[in-house]
């Protein structure tokens, strides 16, 4: 897995004192990291792209595209994803507590206008009138805004089969 290849480090947690040894452990030095460089990751020759499927987790797809879960590190590093939580689409049911938690109901957040897009699908402040005193766009409600950010992530990178133990092992002799 990820931190396997980490360094580790002697951490002192209490010095010697007379009639004591130190006392010390082991730990991984998570201070040391390797980042894909930025070009590689927006080269788009070098990678495809997955719609992640309700209650997918990069674990799942990892076993789903390379036999193994083993691999969802590489895919989280790739698409910066840092929190299995917040960096992965809500399901529906949790996307819908989600948004009574945030915004009190579904109703509110279905009423309430978060912004306004014109035709080309740009967001416009809503005091640009047209000639007729008509506001030329179309209201975005706040829960069609939380929607769209949550669909977003859906849509992944992923390396193929044949780059992921080349990246497995790049990383590992970097480490």
């Amino acid at each position: 897995m990820y931190f396997e290849n980490f360094p580790t480090i002697k951490y002192l947690f209490e010095p010697a004192t007379r009639g004591s040894p130190d006392v010390s452990v082991l730990l991984t030095d998570i201070t040391k990291n390797v980042r894909f460089k930025k070009e590689i990751i927006d080269n788009i020759t070098l990678y495809d792209f997955y719609f992640m499927k309700e209650g997918e987790t990069y674990e799942v797809i990892s076993e789903k595209l390379y036999g193994t879960p083993v691999y969802h590190w590489i895919l989280m590093l790739i698409n910066d994803a840092y929190d299995w939580r917040s960096d992965v689409p809500l399901e529906s049911r949790t996307f819908n507590e989600y948004i009574i938690d945030k915004y009190g109901s579904l109703a509110t957040a279905q009423a309430q206008i978060h912004h306004y897009v014109d035709s080309k699908g740009f967001i416009v402040d809503q005091n640009n009138l047209d000639e007729n005193n008509q506001l030329d766009a179309s209201p975005v409600t706040t829960y069609e805004w939380e929607e769209d950010l949550n669909e977003t992530k859906r849509k992944i990178k992923v390396v193929s089969l044949e780059m992921i133990d080349t990246i497995a092992k790049n990383f590992k002799d970097l480490m």
